[in-house]
């Protein structure tokens, strides 16, 4: 119970793939910390915001143009606000837990997958559906394969 004329702490924590942008709101001491107070000399409606982090704020990235990037190790793709990617190789995903050399992704062809920059510049991803390795031969636009490590099998991959 916050008494009036007193100042109340306000404590943002944001999810995981998410940064603090900020608090709206009158009566807030410091709007751009993640701690700050709200002095409670009347009623008070505060919140906090967040944003999505996206792959190109993180991977050391080269702007190529109109939303496209390219990465030391993931290669090249678009980047929309929303957290969909256009991978070049891959087709579209959203990342997600993204930490600075790694991040789980969500692909509608092959569901969750986890990239590293040590395993997939050596062109393995982690799949959680197979709970294994997976290995892509990306070398020919037209013949793309993936090799699944628990089935011990070649698979046609296309990413449209």
């Amino acid at each position: 119970n916050i008494s009036y004329g007193t100042l109340a702490t306000i404590n943002a924590t944001p999810e995981e793939g998410y940064s603090f942008a900020g608090w709206i709101g009158a009566g807030i001491a410091d709007p751009s910390a993640l701690s700050t107070t709200v002095n409670m000399n009347q009623d008070r409606n505060v919140s906090a915001l967040f944003n999505r982090i996206l792959l190109k704020s993180i991977l050391i990235t080269e702007n190529q143009e109109n939303n496209w990037y390219k990465s030391n190790w993931f290669g090249i793709f678009y980047q929309s606000e929303t957290g969909w990617c256009y991978h070049i190789e891959l087709g579209w995903l959203v990342p997600d837990t993204i930490q600075n050399d790694s991040f789980w992704a969500w692909s509608p062809k092959l569901e969750w997958m986890w990239i590293n920059s040590s395993t997939y510049t050596n062109s393995f991803a982690w799949m959680a559906k197979e709970t294994n390795w997976i290995y892509f031969d990306f070398q020919n636009d037209f013949d793309n394969k993936i090799y699944s490590y628990q089935n011990g099998s070649w698979t046609n991959y296309s990413r449209d």
